[in-house]
């Protein structure tokens, strides 16, 4: 993760502002995106933990992350980037099944929308680095944000376990 979110003031105060942002406009899916994103990171234990997240914080990321999902399956039924984040983090949290097939279909229905490739690419062990993955990460770096500083940490750690990305461009 980049410096954005170091501590757990920054954390929470990023969170304010998205909450924000999502009352201000609550069909910006890219808002949706990195608050469910933010709260979904802040209740792993090992990063709040690290961070020195307070439990009421944690806890009340838990929940919020809980009534988030409800609202991209609701709010943004049929919407490429809900379906496949709110199916992302429930694959991630619960195990629920997520299938290469359903994110191939996420990236014909919205090619400009490259996240799908993300699990593809961890559900494929030893595959190289394709097209849409690239563009994903050439999209995510230098971008601050919740969503975008995770997407290039998986990748970057997926590149450098299967050594084909040896330098990464800044």
């Amino acid at each position: 993760m980049t410096d954005t979110y170091q501590r757990a003031e920054q954390w929470e105060a990023h969170a304010s502002d998205y909450e924000i942002a999502l009352r201000e406009r609550p069909d910006d899916i890219e808002v949706w995106m990195n608050l469910t994103t933010l709260y979904w990171q802040a209740t792993d234990p090992g990063i709040s933990a690290g961070k020195g997240m307070s439990v009421d914080f944690f806890k009340f990321s838990a929940d919020r992350l809980s009534a988030l999902l409800a609202i991209g399956r609701e709010r943004f039924a049929g919407i490429p980037q809900a379906e496949f984040w709110t199916r992302y983090v429930e694959w991630a949290e619960c195990g629920r099944p997520l299938e290469v097939a359903e994110c191939r279909e996420w990236l014909a229905r919205a090619p400009q929308f490259k996240d799908p490739a993300l699990y593809i690419l961890m559900a494929t062990p030893g595959a190289p680095c394709d097209g849409d993955v690239a563009q994903l990460l050439a999209e995510c770096r230098g971008q601050e944000t919740m969503r975008a500083d995770y997407i290039v940490s998986v990748i970057e750690a997926r590149a450098e376990r299967n050594s084909w990305l040896a330098d990464p461009p800044s």
